[in-house]
């Protein structure tokens, strides 16, 4: 089951025309459904009204035998190739406050295992995790270039056995910090009308003792500072990502060229 809930955001400048895009949503979803590695929902014509004049949507992903999920759901005024930019500049940026990463061993250009840490406030204890991160070159075929998503799971080895794997200085861990049980998720960047539809997901239990209600507002609660701070690097990502940036690849590893973006 799928419960909605439509989480407000400033809205600036003209909007496109919400039939079109809805209509643009309708074809796109069953590639989506066939090929995402995220949770595809069906949106109608009032919510793509709303994404579109700058309001975002939160899905509580209710789940059997797992903590429910999160997804978030926005439109934004810009291109694909912009947004990808933003949320792949790693070096740069951070899209999460208070996590601090380490790539590992194994890292190449089809996938990155990430070592990371959570800095949790107190009372809790922090947390930390190893994934894999991959882009889904599926979507990106069957959609002909236009569908681009990325998506994580943790590493399947135990964690001491990744964690041996940590330069000789790794971040500062006590022996308070705590594994979490389930972390996976996936971000897609959809093309429509006037800009592009932004899906985030997550899917989380930090372990501990944090009850489940807890935890599903904690996530729900990052949807909007996730989609914040995507927005904010894409919209840089034009005069950012300048001759001298570091190469970011598409789904399908080909090169996006420095300097390549229209301003």
């Amino acid at each position: 089951m799928i419960a909605l809930l439509l989480l407000l955001s400033p809205s600036g400048g003209s909007s496109p025309d919400p039939v079109t895009v809805h209509q643009e949503w309708s074809e796109l979803r069953p590639v989506l459904v066939e090929h995402s590695k995220s949770t595809i929902p069906e949106l109608s014509p009032a919510q793509v009204k709303d994404l579109v004049q700058g309001k975002r949507l939160g899905i509580r992903l209710e789940q059997t035998g797992e903590v429910d999920g999160a997804m978030g759901v926005a439109f934004m005024p810009l291109d694909t190739e912009a947004v990808w930019i933003g949320g792949l500049d790693d070096k740069h940026a951070q899209l999460a406050a208070g996590l601090t990463e380490v790539w590992l061993p194994g890292t190449n250009q089809e996938r990155k295992i990430l070592y990371q840490h959570l800095d949790v406030p107190a009372p809790f204890a922090d947390r930390h995790w190893v994934v894999h991160i991959r882009n889904n070159q599926a979507l990106f075929g069957a959609s002909e270039g236009r569908m681009w998503e990325r998506y994580w799971e943790l590493d399947p080895r135990p964690l001491e056995e990744c964690l041996a794997e940590l330069p000789e200085e790794p971040v500062w861990l006590d022996g308070e910090t705590l594994t979490t049980p389930v972390n996976r998720g996936s971000w897609s960047v959809l093309p429509v009308s006037g800009g592009v539809v932004v899906l985030y997901e997550v899917h989380t239990d930090i372990g501990g003792p944090v009850p489940e209600e807890l935890m599903v507002r904690f996530a729900m609660m990052s949807l909007e500072s996730f989609m914040d701070k995507l927005q904010e690097l894409g919209a840089r990502a034009p005069s950012h990502y300048a001759e001298d940036h570091f190469i970011i690849r598409r789904p399908d590893l080909s090169p996006i060229q420095p300097g390549s973006l229209q301003q």
